[in-house]
């Protein structure tokens, strides 16, 4: 910033100074004294002109009736970083946002035709820099002696501030109804619309172009690519994917490795910034933030493309709602184990009921798959039973009547008792053996799974005699959709279904002729 020494205020004053000593000096003796005193005076009242000019806690202007800065204080030099010689090359257009030079101009038009006496509003003025500063800007006339606009005074506070507490405290508030409106919904959402819905209040609340939502895996080496918000579609073609390593994302995920937050708003110029996902949206700003949940990574948040540069107030959005995402998520899915294990004791009920009421094996294995299948556990179900030459064969399950597909074209059915086969495994082990990702690139089953939208399934041992004679096979459309508190209450029914099968049997040898 100039010194004070050479603001313009000040050499007018020194010109006028200059001249009057000179017409003192060629004044004739009598006249010299007044002249001298009238010159002090005017110094005097000049010079307290300029110190309340220059020292004003406002900026101040005087400006032409064009628009030209004339004069210019030190505060409004520094509100808008110019120097005062660069300043008064300058017009207030020139600094003025785009947005808000309208409404300017048209209080100036009617300010210059008699309308207005003086006005005042809030604006925004570039600065030198680059930020955008909000002022409250108040403005008056100087008119000649014959009416004539000579320049206008403008007064100018610097508001940025409180113009970005008052956003703040906006955003919060939008924040604030947006969990609202989304807790008051998610009992009515599925969790992938709770998970869309939620990240999509994070793209809007961080006034970003695009989102994605990934959940990490109990590994918590790869992720599960699992939605993106809805602009975000528009230009991104990657495909959802159940693991995604880790070790392969690009500086998009450091959020999962370092465990905290992290901004980006170079990009593209990031020395090793690695890859994105294929298909993925080209990202110039970027902004992740990871959730922790007994000291693992469970998701991440990212959002992407924001007009102006991500701070600290854009990270703290989104991690709010990240963290809020996950306690409905956490909350949804208690609620639908509960709800679970409320039709797993109502299926294991009805299965134990049709174990004593149905006398035919045929008949009991086709009222087993009903419950089942009428149970809303599973995304499909099927039971198979060794024959006599130790093939796998369906006995109940052959056509979905909801999906429209045999058990033969369902994973696992075509390569029972193949080298990879859940199947396979339970035979020999004689103990439920589950496939938590049939979808996975390297399961022989892929393409089969991919076509019936299955990810998981469990093949649970059925037992005749002590001996392994067949499986109950179940699947779900999740991944890792069969934990170990799922498995073993399945497991017990099954026994169930077992000891049914024994006694049924038992029931038919003494039917024979000749028992008794």
């Amino acid at each position: 910033m100039a010194d004070g020494q050479n603001l313009p205020l000040l050499t007018e004053m020194r010109a006028l100074r200059e001249r009057l000593a000179t017409l003192e000096a060629a004044s004739p003796a009598p006249v010299r004294p007044v002249l001298h005193e009238v010159a002090e005076a005017l110094w005097e009242s000049a010079e307290r002109f300029r110190a309340t000019f220059e020292q004003a806690a406002v900026g101040i202007a005087h400006i032409a009736p064009d628009g030209r800065f004339l004069r210019v204080n030190r505060k409004l030099c520094d509100i808008v970083g110019y120097a005062p010689e660069e300043l008064q090359a300058l017009s207030f257009q020139e600094i003025t946002h785009p947005h808000d030079l309208g409404v300017d101009l048209d209080h100036v038009r009617r300010m210059l035709s008699g309308e207005l006496q003086q006005y005042d509003l809030e604006k925004r003025y570039l600065h030198k820099d680059g930020p955008i500063i909000w002022v409250h800007l108040a403005v008056s006339l100087v008119r000649e002696s014959e009416g004539h606009p000579k320049y206008f005074i403008s007064m100018v506070d610097d508001i940025t501030a409180r113009k970005q507490a008052e956003a703040l405290n906006q955003l919060n508030e939008s924040r604030l109804n947006s969990l609202l409106a989304l807790s008051e919904r998610a009992s009515g959402l599925a969790e992938q619309d709770i998970i869309v819905l939620g990240l999509e209040e994070a793209v809007r609340l961080t006034q970003s172009q695009i989102g994605y939502f990934h959940f990490v895996n109990e590994d918590q080496r790869t992720l599960q690519l699992f939605a993106w918000s809805r602009e975000t579609l528009k230009t991104c073609t990657a495909a959802p994917t159940s693991h995604y390593p880790l070790d392969l994302a690009g500086v998009w995920a450091d959020c999962a490795r370092w465990r905290r937050p992290v901004i980006h708003n170079d990009y593209q110029n990031l020395p090793n910034k690695r890859g994105l996902p294929s298909g993925h949206s080209h990202l110039n700003r970027h902004m992740s933030v990871p959730v922790l949940d007994q000291y693992q990574v469970r998701m991440i948040i990212g959002v992407g493309n924001k007009a102006e540069d991500y701070n600290e107030a854009d990270t703290r959005q989104l991690q709010l709602v990240a963290n809020y995402v996950w306690k409905v998520i956490c909350r949804r899915r208690a609620e639908a184990r509960i709800q679970r294990l409320n039709r797993f004791y109502a299926t294991w009920s009805q299965t134990n009921k049709a174990l004593i009421r149905i006398r035919d094996r045929a008949q009991l294995f086709q009222e087993l798959y009903r419950i089942a299948s009428d149970s809303e556990l599973f995304a499909a179900v099927w039971i198979g039973m060794l024959n006599t030459a130790g093939q796998m064969q369906v006995v109940a399950g052959d056509l979905d009547p909801l999906m429209g597909l045999r058990a033969t074209e369902l994973p696992c059915a075509a390569l029972a008792l193949s080298e990879c086969c859940v199947i396979r495994d339970a035979l020999q082990r004689g103990a439920p053996v589950v496939c938590h990702d049939l979808q996975a690139e390297n399961r022989p089953c892929r393409e089969a799974a991919q076509r019936s939208e299955i990810s998981a399934c469990v093949a649970l041992p059925i037992r005749e005699q002590s001996q392994v004679a067949g499986v109950f096979m179940a699947y779900s459309a999740e991944v890792d959709g069969f934990d170990e508190t799922r498995v073993n209450l399945l497991q017990e029914m099954v026994d169930d279904i077992s000891f049914g099968l024994d006694a049924l049997r038992v029931n038919e040898r003494l039917q024979e002729p000749g028992m008794s």
